[in-house]
């Protein structure tokens, strides 16, 4: 008798569990095409997450996705098999008609809490994973406070969700109006910009955090915040053109030089105020370029006279074709040229000019010579060797040697000197090689 029950016990079991795992009973589709079905299940998708079915009936709207995830997958293959793409799809489209059947007859339906809900969901949250993890949670909450609709919330429940859902939204809106200038800001840290640019990067993020605070107070009309906006778009912009100088032609100067090089580049055209676009302004932002693109020369001319031009050229020729890239770099900025002297081999410690340096500097004075300048500055630079006033004065001293060297072959010229001790190294400071390079001097030339 124990026997015979316990076979009973495991066959109702077994029977039970085949139940339960039991498919639903296929819909009809509308086609017998694969794709065309497909296409058909993934609108009525569409539509129930429109209507918040995906929030009131989620069990079977969840069984419907996956069977239309099946469907997909199946179809990406290279033979896949018509059958069972449309078996797939009659399940899919059967659990979300369930699902819509079930939502509509819900007795409890927070009707306040879903109109706050349908704000967010039109800012496109599911396109962004942080945003779709959040509105998943609040939804789980949701759900759970109301046994899954079967019981009424409280006044008090209904505004708490409400809050939430609104500053979803209020996410949602950020995230569209300043995705891009937040991916500048992140690129531009992971690449020192606290170090290299550290004013640049802080009015950047006063300005992104204003334009913040504003989308928050009404994001529901975009007059209200788009000045701010702006803002952010301009400062964001300005951040991007001072760190790609830093990190390229200008790299080892300054953060006031290289927001100089920039104005002066934004001057003549060749740089935008903006990121971009603005809010679709692709037209009008190219149409303002071409028109300041067209005035480039005569404003050119005006900074800079042809016969400057001419010299830098010459200038910048020589200095590629004559020096090793180790032992000098030159390029242009505006009316300005810059000269990187690397390998003056100052010994540590020291700000005289080694005899064997004295070549590269004959040359090199020759060069600013032919050149004209109005002025020029010297800016010394050290190893990380010593402590920072040292290095500072050491800088400075190193400029001196070299400002020294030059006016004693060309008394004309109009100099400034300038030492930044450790501050702007170009490589390691961790080997030897390293340090020597970092020991160096930048020539600043202004032309006439």
């Amino acid at each position: 008798m124990k026997s015979f029950n316990l076979k009973f016990l495991v066959f109702s079991t077994m029977g039970g569990l085949v139940i339960s795992c039991s498919s639903i009973k296929k819909a009809d589709l509308e086609s017998t095409n694969p794709q065309t079905a497909f296409n058909e299940v993934y609108e009525l998708k569409k539509n129930l997450e429109a209507e918040q079915v995906d929030l009131l009936a989620h069990g079977d709207y969840t069984k419907g996705l996956e069977e239309l995830e099946d469907a997909r997958k199946e179809l990406t293959t290279k033979k896949f098999d018509a059958k069972d793409v449309l078996e797939d799809l009659g399940e899919a489209k059967a659990y979300f008609n369930r699902a819509k059947t079930t939502a509509t007859n819900i007795a409890n339906n927070p009707t306040e809490v879903l109109k706050t809900r349908k704000f967010a969901l039109a800012q496109d949250v599911h396109s962004t994973e942080s945003l779709k993890t959040t509105l998943e949670s609040i939804d789980e909450d949701l759900r759970d406070e109301t046994d899954e609709f079967k019981k009424t919330l409280s006044a008090m429940e209904v505004s708490d969700f409400q809050k939430k859902y609104q500053q979803l939204e209020v996410m949602g809106v950020q995230n569209t109006e300043l995705k891009t200038f937040r991916s500048i800001v992140m690129k531009a840290e992971k690449n020192d910009a606290e170090e290299l640019a550290p004013e640049t990067l802080r009015k950047t993020k006063v300005a992104l955090l204003s334009a913040e605070n504003s989308i928050a107070q009404n994001p529901r009309v975009s007059d209200n915040y788009k000045d701010e906006v702006l803002e952010a778009n301009k400062a964001t912009k300005l951040l991007d053109d001072v760190m790609n100088k830093l990190l390229g032609e200008a790299k080892g100067s300054p953060e006031k030089v290289a927001v100089k090089l920039v104005m002066q580049e934004r001057e003549v055209g060749k740089l935008s105020a903006t990121v971009g676009t603005l809010q679709g302004n692709l037209a009008e932002t190219q149409k303002n370029l071409t028109e300041m693109s067209e005035n480039l020369s005569n404003q050119v001319d005006k900074r800079l006279s042809a016969e400057a031009q001419v010299r830098f050229q010459e200038a910048m020729d020589e200095v590629r074709n004559n020096f090793d890239s180790n032992e000098a770099e030159v390029y242009q900025q505006g009316d300005r040229l810059i000269l990187r002297l690397k390998q003056l081999n100052f010994a540590s410690g020291s700000a005289e000019i080694p005899e064997t340096s004295t070549g590269l500097l004959a040359k090199i004075g020759s060069i600013i010579k032919n050149i004209e300048p109005t002025k020029i500055e010297v800016q010394g630079h050290t190893d990380s060797t010593g402590t920072k006033t040292i290095n500072e004065k050491l800088s400075l001293e190193r400029a001196k040697s070299v400002e020294q060297f030059f006016v004693s072959r060309n008394q004309d010229l109009i100099t400034e000197t300038v030492g930044y001790g450790e501050m702007k190294p170009i490589t390691t400071n961790t080997t030897v090689e390293g340090r020597a390079t970092n020991r160096r001097v930048d020539i600043v030339i202004d032309a006439k």
